[in-house]
């Protein structure tokens, strides 16, 4: 990519990305170029041109700017409509509003109409979103998403051959099916987070972008900046300072939603319940409302929703009874 102060991207690069063609170290490339300013707009135009010459083995942009010299041209050229008194000017003029019409609706077509096409060719994605719930998928090349409540992903409808490329809103546990030679990307707010094969969580808020890895590696970038993650660790991303910062020590729970891993420690009866309720999409009904501000310390790893009400009702000396997706706990107040 060249680095001059426009940030121009060779054609024949751009080209190689549209029809699929690029390496995953090309793909990667122009991804970077994307995000700078102003970019998006040529690879708009490119992106429309080209899926109008599909299949055309030469990749070239349309000289727009001789298109507009050559309408500029005709609206300077004068036309000779001679007026004469009477009834007929109306229709001279008539005559003269018509060719101005043409000359603008030229301008129009190619302007204007190519970005409205652009906008339809950029809208035929794939969008998955969770409303009040966790929601479990499979991408088309095989990775695992969990999606937490209010989140959506977007996806090209001819992913994974135009690359493993997404966009994230909220927040989404990944397991991703290992690719050598096909890296995965995630869009989420200002961060890029490039992975081969691994699981790891990415949450988006207004404020910040943090990413859990839970086993592989990932790099967080923004332009020129990223860190590199372990597994264990917890990417921080500061929106306003635009600061990025590595906790050495992830917190399980955080992602408990989507792997069902949890690690509580001395943690309230409500907290916990909140969580596993999320976790394996049920409800938690306190038959005695005292019951929520018990606390109690224990670790569990994907355990059966069974096991977990009955260690939480051996702890803690109460009982539980489930009803179709309800989990209904009864007992005395914890003192």
């Amino acid at each position: 990519m060249s680095q001059h102060p426009n940030h121009q991207m060779d054609d024949q690069l751009l080209a190689k990305y549209l029809s699929g063609d690029a390496t995953p170290e090309e793909a990667i490339q122009v991804n970077d170029w994307l995000r700078l300013p102003g970019n998006m707009e040529q690879f708009r135009q490119s992106a429309y041109i080209w899926a109008q010459m599909e299949g055309d083995p030469v990749h070239q942009l349309p000289d727009q700017n001789n298109s507009w010299q050559n309408i500029k041209l005709a609206m300077q050229a004068p036309v000779s409509i001679p007026l004469q008194p009477g009834k007929h000017n109306r229709w001279r003029f008539a005559i003269a509003a018509s060719v101005l019409v043409v000359m603008l609706s030229g301008i129009y077509f190619l302007f204007f109409q190519p970005t409205q096409r652009i906008a339809d060719y950029e809208v035929k994605k794939n969008t998955l979103t969770a409303e009040n719930r966790v929601l479990r998928d499979t991408l088309p090349d095989g990775s695992r998403v969990v999606l937490n409540s209010f989140s959506a992903i977007e996806y090209s409808l001819d992913f994974p051959k135009s690359g493993r490329n997404l966009g994230l809103h909220g927040e989404a546990w990944f397991d991703i099916t290992p690719g050598p030679s096909d890296p995965f990307t995630i869009f989420a707010g200002d961060v890029t987070v490039k992975v081969l094969g691994t699981s790891f969580n990415v949450r988006e808020t207004p404020d910040s972008v943090l990413v859990t890895l839970q086993s592989g590696s990932v790099r967080m970038c923004r332009d020129r900046d990223s860190i590199t993650l372990q597994p264990g660790e917890l990417g921080i991303y500061d929106i306003r300072n635009r600061h990025f910062e590595i906790i050495r020590s992830a917190d399980p729970n955080q992602t408990g939603y989507a792997t069902r891993i949890f690690d509580f420690k001395d943690e309230s009866l409500r907290e916990i319940a909140s969580q596993i309720e999320k976790a394996y999409d049920i409800k938690i009904v306190f038959n005695n409302q005292a019951l929520a501000d018990c606390t109690m310390s224990s670790t569990f790893n994907n355990e059966s929703l069974d096991y977990i009400m009955n260690v939480i009702a051996v702890t803690l000396n109460i009982t539980f009874r489930t009803e179709n997706k309800t989990v209904y706990l009864s007992g005395k107040s914890c003192e």
